[in-house]
């Protein structure tokens, strides 16, 4: 869990993870040198239940170097990702985990809805395919990162997001699916995603720009194709928040 000024919502996210009822689980938030109270907010947390863990940067780096040293330190077979503003279902690991067996899946994710900064349900939700590759998932991007979980005996390839500020998450699904990898999907909502204002992914214009950039830059696909799959991740982004 990558944290920084999340002092507002971050004990009902790692709550969402202390409620669930599969228990063997570690949780390391790593604080990327926050301001606010957020740091003693995880110290308490983490004097009260041994699982949960945290880690300081030792400057401001971004959501996705903070990914990457919670993977390094992470000891589990099966990595999960939770932003500190989502939240979990409380049976989310127990399904997901038993999906993932049962299909013997390298990649999973589910469905997710939408909350608000006071925790209200927003319009929208997003459903899920039964699995998706990079051109699926490039049409629709419908990886939640908060909804994923990665098997590390079967993805062999490095697991590692890129340190650009946004669309960090959106990069790491392309990097593993244009490997050959496949995403199953588990259609129940397990997550909710928190809508800010002001939040990085908040700017829809700069998002847009960022995004479009990632999609040029997948080369395993042709140009026309990537600008085809970019037009039909505008028209879902726009249908999943209505």
């Amino acid at each position: 869990m990558p944290a920084y000024n999340s002092s507002k919502h971050i004990a009902v996210a790692i709550e969402s993870v202390i409620n669930q009822s599969y228990s063997d689980w570690e949780l390391i938030v790593i604080d990327d040198c926050s301001t606010d109270s957020t740091i003693l907010i995880v110290d308490k947390y983490s004097h009260q239940d041994s699982r949960v863990r945290c880690h300081s940067t030792n400057v401001n780096a971004g959501a996705g170097v903070a990914r990457n040293i919670g993977i390094e330190l992470a000891s589990g077979q099966f990595l999960a990702f939770l932003d500190s503003d989502d939240l979990w279902d409380s049976n989310k690991l127990t399904k997901q985990l038993g999906f993932m067996k049962a299909n013997n899946a390298e990649i999973s994710h589910t469905s997710f809805s939408f909350i608000d900064e006071d925790g209200f349900s927003r319009p929208g939700s997003v459903s899920v395919s039964k699995c998706v590759n990079l051109e699926t998932n490039l049409r629709k991007t419908e990886i939640g990162t908060s909804t994923a979980i990665i098997n590390r005996r079967l993805v062999l390839d490095s697991i590692k997001f890129s340190e650009i500020r946004a669309r960090q998450d959106l990069k790491l699904w392309i990097d593993l699916l244009k490997q050959g990898y496949k995403s199953y999907g588990l259609d129940s909502d397990l997550v909710k995603y928190r809508i800010r204002s002001g939040s990085v992914s908040s700017n829809k214009i700069k998002m847009l720009f960022v995004t479009l950039k990632v999609y040029l830059e997948v080369k395993e696909l042709s140009v026309m194709k990537r600008i085809s799959c970019y037009l039909s991740y505008v028209f879902n982004a726009i249908r999943k928040r209505q």
